[in-house]
């Protein structure tokens, strides 16, 4: 079983790395555009599933919160995608709700993992951080942004999506020591790129 799930997810996981690129190698509003990132969308969340069930049968902690994590940058950065006029629906409100107690057991096993020694409890640590912010922002925003804001967010969030598709490619096929070098490289590499472009949108 784990076996077919782990073949699923390298593939529907190579798809969303597909979806990926021409979503953001294309023009906004642009067909391609859209074709890549539903693409990108439905890969990665069968492939976030498969990750899922895979990290509950070998009972890892740490694979569990951050797919579920990754998962609700995709959730959210499609919804922004659209909803234009900021109306939240129940199901986005219990889904920020379930993200934020993912996120008090990410910073549960960052403390575990600093206190057993384990050096990936900075991944944790800054993974938390990046799950926290944008899980309280839409709690306490209630609706969703309107006009440059929404694609901003848009952005935001399909670009955490994003970190996360390429932060599970360089772990596979990269070794880092300390161990958890490999996992926030990607963040902290495509951070300010993402950064510089939610600029450019504010002030368009």
């Amino acid at each position: 079983m784990v076996t077919t799930l782990t073949a699923i997810h390298i593939v529907t996981g190579s798809l969303a790395c597909l979806g990926m690129l021409v979503a953001w190698l294309t023009t906004k509003g642009h067909v391609l555009h859209r074709r890549g990132g539903q693409l990108f969308v439905a890969a990665m969340s069968a492939s976030l599933a498969t990750a899922v069930v895979v990290a509950l049968w070998r009972n890892n902690h740490f694979l569990l919160l951050i797919a579920l994590f990754s998962g609700y940058f995709v959730y959210t950065g499609a919804r922004l995608a659209l909803v234009r006029d900021g109306r939240r629906s129940h199901l986005d409100q219990i889904i920020t709700l379930a993200m934020l107690a993912v996120v008090v057991c990410m910073t549960a096993l960052a403390f575990t993992q600093w206190q057993s020694g384990d050096s990936l409890y900075v991944a944790t640590a800054v993974f938390t951080v990046i799950a926290a912010l944008p899980a309280a922002s839409d709690y306490r925003a209630g609706a969703w942004p309107r006009g440059n804001e929404r694609i901003a967010g848009h952005v935001i969030r399909m670009g955490g999506a994003s970190i996360a598709t390429l932060t599970a490619v360089f772990v596979v096929n990269i070794e880092t020591d300390p161990a958890f070098l490999a996992w926030i490289a990607p963040s902290a590499v495509l951070s300010p790129a993402i950064a510089w472009q939610i600029r450019r949108l504010r002030r368009a």
